[in-house]
This record gives structure tokens, sequence and C-alpha cells, in this order.
């Protein structure tokens, strides 16, 4: 007979069913599936699950509660234009050839995680883990410590279309148009070879658009953040190079600026050959791995010490440089595309340069755009010697000079309607547009 329920107006608690094997098994089974997509255990890095789980969720939470609805981005990997040859007639370059369907867009991140302002307060800049003294990115190179506390501020840039009257075009054998962009912000980030991988890269001073950061993408650098670029919003490019350290105390130096020039270049190209180049469209020049000198053709150092000696044609930090003096490294990006990829799997095989013995651009890569050259300065503060500089990408022992890891990193982000006219009345007429002529009597102007 059952006992009587001590409070009869209240319901009898039901006993809990210990855990049956069928029950145990479909537990294990849930758990195998949730447990990787929490922790990241599925997927290496760069596929679209990494973002799943609650990363994403926090990430996407946070970006609807804290910044714009960003604008949806283009197809992956397509340029603007038909294949095939340009449009306009020669001499007008007022179109681009080829339309980039091979190469889905890498650097487009399912989603974007909660971030903080970069070194300078810079919005768009990713969240970086801290550790010791600072803050450091997981791609920290270990023969060149930083302390990223010690991180300069950069300009916040301008968020207007800097355009005004004035300037006459020279006469040139080599149509150039040439533009100059102040420092904008430091980040263990690399929009093109690590792209949704924030902190895992080698420090990068950026220049231009100063929301450039892992999660960029060809159409947030297209129509989002500032500009430290003459011409203001007219020009989001993004340029970025390794930092230069001071490894005596870890300290990144102070870029100035850089020095961006787009030419006809000296590779048999033309000047009626020479075509806008193709929104979205990003490359790499120089060898972050190089452990050795690269060659002087594609870049080299140089410094101003106020001296007669030699400025350029040095493939390490020069020796005699030293504080006072301005260090500086050019980088010159390939010029002839292939037509169709904005990007590639290498992120080099879509570009090529010029042949040599000035025979223009190879089958291949049919396709020639202005030749795009960097020049980055660092005016070095009392005390520093050139035995004290390492670039952030120098992997290799400090028994050989610092500096043989040049490179540098270029995302389009021009107005095109902008880029169309400096094409037109610089390169495609090869006329000298000096700094920052668009046409006669239209100029770009900006903080530098």
């Amino acid at each position: 007979m059952p006992r009587p329920h001590p409070h009869p107006h209240r319901p009898r608690r039901r006993l809990r069913r210990p855990w049956t094997a069928t029950g145990l098994a479909a537990l294990l089974v849930l758990s195998a599936l949730v447990v990787p997509a929490v922790h990241g255990n599925g997927p290496g890095p760069g596929s679209r699950a990494e973002n799943v789980g609650l990363q994403s969720w926090a990430g996407s939470r946070w970006h609807r509660r804290h910044r714009p609805t960003p604008t949806p981005p283009p197809a992956p990997g397509t340029a603007t234009s038909a294949p095939g040859p340009a449009t306009s007639a020669p001499g007008t370059g007022t179109s681009a050839p080829g339309t980039a369907t091979s190469v889905p867009d890498p650097s487009a991140p399912a989603s974007s995680p909660p971030g903080t302002a970069g070194a300078g307060g810079t919005p768009g800049t990713s969240a970086l883990p801290t550790t010791g003294g600072g803050v450091l990115g997981t791609g920290v190179n270990p023969y060149v410590p930083v302390d990223a506390a010690r991180i300069p501020a950069g300009s916040i840039g301008s968020d207007q279309r800097l355009l005004r009257a004035g300037g006459q075009r020279g006469a040139s054998d080599n149509g150039e148009f040439r533009t100059v962009c102040t420092y904008s912000h430091m980040a263990f980030d690399d929009p093109i070879v690590k792209p949704g991988q924030p902190g895992a890269s080698h420090l990068h001073a950026f220049f231009g658009n100063t929301a450039a950061d892992a999660w960029s993408t060809a159409a947030s650098i297209r129509d989002s953040g500032r500009s430290t670029c003459r011409g203001g919003i007219l020009n989001r490019s993004a340029y970025w190079v390794p930092e230069l350290v001071d490894v005596g105390d870890r300290t990144p130096l102070t870029p100035s600026h850089i020095d961006g020039y787009y030419k006809n270049g000296f590779g048999g190209v033309p000047a009626e050959q020479i075509h806008p180049l193709p929104q979205g469209l990003r490359m790499i020049a120089g060898d972050a791995m190089a452990t050795a000198p690269q060659s002087r053709q594609v870049g080299q150092w140089g410094c101003d010490d106020g001296t007669s000696r030699p400025y350029r044609f040095w493939d390490h930090v020069p020796d005699y440089c030293a504080g006072g003096a301005v260090v500086s490294f050019e980088v010159d990006f390939p010029q002839c595309w292939d037509g169709r990829n904005l990007d590639s799997a290498d992120h080099r095989s879509h570009m090529a340069y010029t042949l040599d013995g000035a025979r223009g651009c190879p089958a291949t890569h049919p396709v020639a755009i202005p030749a795009i050259s960097i020049v980055v300065h660092w005016p070095l503060p009392a005390g520093v010697t050139a035995k004290d500089l390492r670039l952030s990408s120098d992997m290799y022992p400090t028994s050989s000079p610092g500096g043989y890891s040049w490179h540098a990193d270029w995302f389009g982000g021009w107005d095109d309607a902008t880029m169309q006219s400096w094409v037109k009345n610089c390169n495609n007429a090869g006329k000298n547009c000096f700094s920052d002529l668009i046409a006669d009597g239209k100029s770009l102007y900006g903080e530098r």
C-alpha cells in the first residue's frame, strides 16, 4: 500500500529516471557537434566555418548594436566592365578591360567580430590580444619584439572630397601622377594575406583608408573609412608596409607619410594603352619572407642625412643612417594585369612585371595599368642607429642587417571618376601632373 503524501494539497514530485544507454549516446553526439563550433576546432582559417559559433554570434550581435549597417559587398571577385579590350578610343583611358569572375573575394569574411579602435583611435581596426607590456598579435615576430603599448597615434584623415582649382600640367617623357598619404594607424593585420584573421600578421603601418583592417573587403575599402591621402575620400585606397622597429626598446617608429606614384613606367608600354585600375584590385610587391637581399629593380632602401652620400640603392637599412636622418624604402608594384582576376590564391599570379628590354606586358597579363610605386619615410629620433632598426617582418637573426624583408600591399579604393580623370589627362596624355593634378585647373589637396 503506497505511503500517503505528507501534504495532500501539493502534487507529488516526480522522481528522475536514470540515464539510459540511448540517452547517453545522444548526449555524446550532441556534444561532439556543439563543442567544435563553439571553440573553433572546425575547418582552418580562411573558411566560412571558422566564423560559425560563439565568436560569429557575438560579433554580429555587437555590430548590430554598435556599428551602422555595412554596405552590401558586390558579387565576389568581379570587376565592373566586360571582358575584352577597352571600349574607349585610344588615349582616353575611360574604362578598364576584363571581368574578374574566377577568384572570389578572399577578403570578405562572413561577419566581423567586436573590435576596438586601433592605435590613435582609428575606427575599424581590430581588437588585439594583450600580452605583457602591450598589445601583441599572434603573428608577432620573435626576432623583432614589439611593445605595442608604444604604437604611435596617426592622423584621423578626412571625410571630405578635397578637390580645388589650380595648376597646369607639364611636359613629360613618361606620363605621371603623384600623391601623398600621411600615416594613419598600425595593426597586426593584413587584409590581403590574412583576411578575417585579426592579430595574425606581423605589425603593419597603414596609410590612406583609416578603416583598413583584417575585415576589410573591396566594398568596405571603396565605400567606408576616412582617408589620409590628398583628395580625402576621393582616394580611399589602402597602402600598408611592415613597420620599422627600434629593437633596442621595442618601439615602433612613427612614419611621416608615403609618396605615391602612378606612372606609365619604363617597361615599353605605350601611353595610350594604360588603362584605369579596376575597382577591387589588390596586389603585393616584395617578399615578406626574404632573409637575404632582394632585387633592387623592385625595391630599395635610402637615407637622407643631409649629406652628399647616395640617397638610395641599398638592399637593407643603410649602415650610416642614424638619429636626425630620414630612412625610407621604395617599392615598385607590377604593372601588368591578367584582365580577369582582382586577386589570386598567392596574391601575385594575377599580376606581372613588364618584360625585360622594355617589351611591354607579357601575353599572359596583357592589360597595362599605371605603374604604382610608393616611398615610405621614417624620421629617426635622436640616439637611434642603423643597427637598432629592423622591419617587423625580418624573420632572421640580428647578425644580418635589418630590412631584407621589405614589401608593400595596395588595395584600390579610388573614386572612379577621379581616377579616370588622372589616367586620361596624365598617363594617356603623357603629361607630368606633378603632385595631385588630375587635369588642367583641377588638383587634389590634403593635410600634407
